[in-house]
């Protein structure tokens, strides 16, 4: 995002405001217009030769406003603070404060290694029926994901497992396991991937409580070059999973 900010008076400013972001559902985002140091952005006064004009390149915070994948981005509560301080400047009628914004996309990232954790965490009821066969006549199991990348970046997924809630995904003792999947490009594998991860007979057990909670975290890989992502309703990273298992059928009397 590039925010252009003119001024046409003889006195410095300082400008605050807040930038919204709104979907099509109706969901919002909003973020404090600030620099990277959370400070406002100021901007010099007029001279003789013309107004002064700033460019900023806006982009540290824009993602928080992105994972909501808006239609409108505006701003909103906008000021500028007129300050002199202790020198004299000029101030005409026609003199004005101007602000222009532009979101341009396709957006151009620089990946770097970064863990993105989902915010909402997955509940899962189990059935009496199928904790008993787990128990009692389970031989094998795996999980087995169905993936589709839409992003012209390679990704790994982590899929923490846990029979109490509130995962930590930085904290070990808050799941009982997690599971580890590699996820190619679009460009790569434009189509579903099938990934099989076996589970051992304490990752196994875990099924046997009444609830499980599952929360998912992705790493995209570091790019080292910049590369383009469209920010759209088609760039996403699709999981589908299933547990598979053999069990020993019992013979009844």
């Amino acid at each position: 995002m590039q925010i252009t900010l003119q001024n046409y008076l003889g006195f410095g400013s300082v400008f605050s405001g807040q930038l919204k972001a709104t979907n099509s559902s109706g969901q919002s985002r909003i973020i404090d217009i600030l620099d990277e140091y959370g400070n406002n952005y100021q901007i010099e006064p007029a001279t003789e030769e013309g107004p002064r004009i700033v460019e900023i390149q806006f982009g540290h915070n824009v993602a928080q406003l992105l994972q909501i994948m808006p239609t409108t981005i505006q701003v909103i509560d906008g000021q500028f603070l007129i300050s002199s301080g202790t020198n004299i400047g000029s101030l005409r009628p026609t003199d004005t404060m101007l602000l222009f914004y532009t979101v341009s996309a396709p957006l151009t990232f620089t990946l770097h290694a970064h863990e993105i954790t989902i915010a909402e965490e997955q509940e899962f009821s189990i059935p009496e029926e199928n904790r008993e066969r787990i128990r009692k006549n389970l031989v094998n199991a795996s999980l087995n994901l169905e993936l589709k990348n839409k992003l012209p970046i390679g990704a790994s997924a982590k899929l923490f497992f846990s029979t109490t809630p509130s995962i930590d995904t930085n904290n070990p003792s808050t799941y009982n396991f997690m599971k580890e999947a590699a996820i190619n490009s679009a460009n790569l594998q434009p189509d579903f991937q099938n990934v099989n991860l076996t589970l051992n007979k304490d990752e196994l057990n875990v099924f046997t409580s009444e609830q499980v909670f599952m929360r998912f975290a992705f790493s995209f890989e570091e790019t080292g070059t910049p590369v383009t992502i469209h920010a759209s309703t088609m760039d996403y990273i699709h999981i589908k999973g299933m547990m598979s298992a053999r069990v020993l059928i019992e013979k009844e009397d």
